[in-house]
């Protein structure tokens, strides 16, 4: 059978036309709209919320590659937002590749838009930083330091966080900190650190999807870029499941291949074939060593 490899509207994927979808639903960049609320992802966000609301410090979520680290991250820096809560965001480890106190401390400063400043060391920023703690506490409100790929802090990073949170009042914790870190590096590292260990508040550890779990998030996913209906056979999805043990991102690479090679033979759905000729592509089956 001819397959079709034509583009799509203005150069799209052609399976995102195919399918009558809006956009591609199985990217893997860590968008907050297509988080899936499995019970991982709902533990997280609730864990966090309540280290934050509840002022007490430190919070961890860790997990392996592939996880959903980074979108748990961003959908909870989304929700804080969401409760007026002020965030400063890190898509990795703040300050530069040193990671000075000086370097990081600005860094968080900057991302809180603490702009005016006197003086450049980092006792200014900090002092800074905690005249606007105090002042947001008055209004029921608390600073939230959230660090994805949390595992590459160094011992001066670490330092600077212990400082931060070190910033309270007789009732209040004023600066609350979120860690986001894969493992087993970032367990290790908040473990030999006692000073930053004692300070932890809510721990989720990050958990593969149950197979009766995999057919609703590609549903979920379809569903927000605008198809109401699956585009997988019932076998498809047990395929799946198997081929990525669950893990979110293995999930959606094979799923984004297999719609391309469904769409390129211009079927009407997703077939366990097709997810078997992706997961081989891709090299998500069991005969490929764990780690590649």
């Amino acid at each position: 059978m001819a397959v079709s490899l034509r583009a799509g509207r203005k150069g799209e994927l052609a399976y995102i036309e195919h399918f009558g979808l809006q956009q591609a639903p199985f990217q893997t960049t860590p968008s907050p709209m297509f988080a899936f609320n499995s019970p991982s992802m709902i533990d997280g966000i609730t864990q966090m919320r309540n280290v934050t609301v509840g002022r007490t410090g430190l919070g961890l979520v860790s997990g392996d590659v592939g996880y959903g680290k980074t979108t748990l991250a961003r959908a909870s820096e989304a929700d804080l937002r969401s409760l007026a809560f002020d965030v400063a965001m890190f898509p990795a480890v703040p300050g530069n590749t040193r990671q000075t106190e000086a370097s990081i401390i600005k860094d968080v400063a900057g991302r809180l838009e603490l702009r005016k400043v006197r003086g450049n060391a980092a006792d200014a920023y900090y002092n800074a930083i905690y005249e606007h703690a105090l002042a947001l506490d008055k209004r029921d409100r608390t600073v939230v330091v959230i660090i994805d790929d949390a595992q590459e802090l160094k011992p001066t990073a670490i330092k600077t966080l212990l400082r931060l949170l070190s910033m309270q009042t007789l009732s209040s914790q004023l600066v609350q900190v979120l860690l986001f870190g894969q493992n087993p590096e970032m367990l290790v590292a908040v473990s030999n650190n006692r000073a930053l260990h004692s300070r932890l508040a809510g721990h989720v550890e990050l958990e593969p999807f149950a197979d009766d779990e995999v057919g609703d998030m590609l549903l979920h996913r379809l569903k927000i870029a605008g198809r109401s209906k699956t585009i997988f056979t019932p076998d498809a999805v047990v395929a799946i499941a198997a081929a990525s043990k669950g893990i979110p991102r293995l999930i959606c690479r094979i799923a984004h291949d297999a719609c391309i090679r469904a769409a390129a033979r211009n079927a009407g759905s997703v077939t366990d074939d097709d997810i078997s000729a992706a997961a081989t592509a891709l090299r998500h089956t069991d005969e490929v060593p764990n780690g590649e």
